[in-house]
């Protein structure tokens, strides 16, 4: 798989710029995006690489971008794919397409993330 790094020229400062905005409008905690783009645990900037097999609704996309930093902090899991489809619905997505995306993750950890990282 081609490692995509979409995000390689950017900042964290640049990340939590954009994303703040997302987060206003989607009534999504800020002081969570700002503790996210910061955290020393993970580097957003070579570390999230969009929502994997979709199009983002828009580049950085901030549920994608909780989601991937839940995951790669080491607090996935089921919690956090449901915490993922509310943040989606709350960016305007129906719930319909949401499930959609839920349901992708599931599947994805189920039959990839969770062989490659056993």
């Amino acid at each position: 798989m081609i490692e995509r790094t979409p995000y390689a020229y950017w900042t964290r400062q640049l990340l939590h710029e954009f994303l703040i905005h997302q987060a206003v409008d989607f009534g999504i905690n800020a002081y969570l995006v700002k503790q996210i783009c910061y955290d020393d645990r993970w580097n957003p900037v070579t570390d999230y690489d969009g929502c994997t097999l979709v199009q983002d609704k828009f580049h950085p996309f901030l549920p994608c971008f909780i989601h991937d930093w839940r995951w790669k902090t080491g607090q996935g899991g089921l919690d956090s794919d449901r915490e993922f489809r509310a943040n989606l619905i709350k960016s305007g997505m129906s719930k319909l397409e949401s499930f959609k995306w839920f349901l992708g993750v599931r599947i994805g950890w189920l039959f990839y993330y969770k062989w490659k990282n056993a």
